[in-house]
């Protein structure tokens, strides 16, 4: 992050005697590099006084290229170090300007931090405001090209905004947060993840969900079967030995609406780590009603702390400390409390500050009844970050894992051999599903039988057909029934599943087509048989 201070001549007090107005204009060029333009304006408000020169420190940006220019022409800047990451800009004034409301205009001008590229995502960082009481009025406007794409998330949320221009007031600034913002519509994320079984076994591989899309590159060996569970999870057998689960997984900042999730209603009820049904837990549900107001209050009330152990909510609401399994249990408690399904993502959170960088990240979701779609925030990094806001939009650092909510245990993670990081885009075609029709042994007039369909997935990723979805070298079966009413009509047959139509063979019909016609064969002998004895006897008689 960058600081921005503001400080003038120990003579110079910007309150009392100038009215100071600041204008920042951040522009990057298509390759991430900055452009930071200071539009300062001195408005005197003592008719015999002047200021001489203006001072400005930078802490966290390191600027290069140092101009400045007021209506006279190029002005001296001089660029010290008073301390370890701090510069400080000493400007001097070619004509200092005085007179009542009289004004002075000038321009400093740096290259500063680069936007960051981050896969298919620019990042970028804005300076903090600490010193408000140096300015009267202040705003910073953060301007890229259109090749950035529109943004993902901004942090706050612009004030306004024009094209690929968004304006940043000082009320907004001065909370000690700077802007943090993404640009572009997904992250790709590689992933290898390595396990280590000694005895048969089923491991949850990443899976779809509404803010993600897996593809796998490899899994090796590759399972026995893959089925979906409840929550799901893409559960994977496999028999004892190491596993190796490679892939590229594209991330959402907006969840899709389409994607079919697990319904809500199963998410209130209470378990040792979401004691919803506790007193205090209660007491803080009708209180606090909303998932803002309680992801606000796990935000305020719980600090990061290290620790091996799993303590769950009520120990992260007495104790006021936890990791990020507390503030996700404490957070899941108050909500299903307030009536509000929630359940935990354990997945892998992408920073690079080094205490945060833990093997498994936990965060919550939420159930957004008016959009009908589950929610991510993070309540841990929202206290972490300084002041970033993971409750109105996440970010493209969070790929999951495992999603539980019908226990607060299982599925697990059962790995710390993760590798994660930012990667170009790849396509991954699909191909179409296997389908292999099983039809009964044999057909019998007006008796009802069975024809099966065995649908195999051959792709690394998961294919949706309703009511079918199955996830990367899944299969399933489903079945039709059939039975034949009309015996004597020989016209082709057929039967259907998803648009899948099966002409039954007509060898189906040969076993009873052929015992139909040994039965009117043997009618027909025994007829003959039977009318040669009537007739035999008839002669003797005569």
């Amino acid at each position: 992050m960058l600081l921005l201070l503001l400080a003038f001549p120990a003579s110079v007090s910007a309150s009392q005697d100038f009215y100071v107005r600041h204008v920042v204009d951040y522009k990057f060029d298509t390759a991430g590099r900055s452009t930071v333009v200071n539009h300062i304006s001195l408005t005197n408000k003592i008719a015999n006084y002047y200021a001489d020169r203006y001072e400005m420190e930078l802490v966290g940006e390191n600027p290069q290229h140092i101009s400045g220019r007021d209506a006279a022409g190029p002005l001296k800047i001089t660029a010290t170090t008073p301390a370890p990451n701090t510069t400080r800009l000493v400007t001097r004034f070619n004509t200092p300007v005085t007179g009542l409301d009289k004004t002075l205009n000038f321009t400093i001008q740096y290259q500063g931090r680069t936007a960051v590229r981050k896969g298919q995502v620019w990042e970028v960082t804005l300076p903090k405001f600490s010193n408000s009481s140096a300015l009267d009025d202040y705003s910073l406007n953060l301007i890229v090209p259109p090749t950035f794409g529109q943004p993902a998330y901004l942090s706050p949320p612009p004030a306004s905004s024009a094209g690929h221009s968004y304006v940043f007031t000082k009320d907004q600034l001065t909370q000690g947060i700077g802007v943090s913002g993404a640009f572009g519509n997904f992250q790709t994320l590689s992933f290898r993840l390595k396990y280590r079984l000694e005895n048969s076994s089923v491991i949850p591989l990443p899976a779809d969900s509404a803010y993600q899309k897996i593809f796998f590159d490899s899994i090796t060996p590759p399972p026995d079967s893959v089925t979906i569970d409840p929550d799901g999870n893409w559960l994977a057998s496999f028999t004892a030995g190491d596993i190796t689960v490679t892939g590229q997984a594209h991330i959402l900042i907006d969840p899709l609406t389409t994607f079919a999730d697990a319904p809500p209603e199963k998410y209130l009820s209470p378990t040792a780590y979401w004691p919803s049904t506790d007193p205090q837990i209660i007491n803080l549900a009708k209180s606090l009603k909303t998932p803002r107001k309680i992801y606000d209050y796990v935000v305020q009330n719980v600090n990061y702390e290290y620790s091996a152990e799993r303590k769950g909510a009520l120990t992260a609401l007495s104790s006021g400390k936890g990791v990020c399994t507390e503030f996700t249990d404490l957070f899941i408690a108050i909500a299903r409390a307030a009536g509000i399904p929630a359940r935990e993502v354990n997945g892998y959170g992408y920073t690079t500050d080094p205490g945060m960088q833990t093997p498994i990240h936990s965060w919550p979701q939420y159930w957004d009844s008016a959009r009908r779609i589950w929610v991510s925030v993070d309540p841990t990094w929202g206290k972490t970050s300084g002041g970033v806001d993971y409750f109105s939009k996440l970010d493209f650092n969070h790929l999951a894992f495992i999603t539980r909510g019908l226990s607060d245990s299982q599925p697990s993670v059962t790995t710390t051999d993760i590798q994660v990081s930012y990667t170009s885009y790849r396509d991954f075609p699909a191909l179409p599903v296997t389908a292999k029709w099983q039809p009964p042994l044999i057909l019998i007039p007006y008796i009802p039988v069975f024809f099966k369909l065995h649908l195999t997935n051959p792709n690394s990723q998961a294919l949706y057909n309703n009511p079918v979805t199955l996830p990367p070298y899944g299969s399933t079966t489903l079945t039709t029934q059939f039975t034949l009413t009309q015996p004597f009509d020989f016209t082709p047959r057929s039967v259907s599943l998803l648009n899948m139509p099966y002409n039954i063979p007509a060898t189906l019909f040969l076993p009873w087509q052929l015992g139909f016609a040994i039965l009117i064969s043997l009618t027909i002998i025994s007829g003959g048989i039977y009318f040669q004895k009537l007739l035999r006897n008839r002669h003797l008689r005569r």
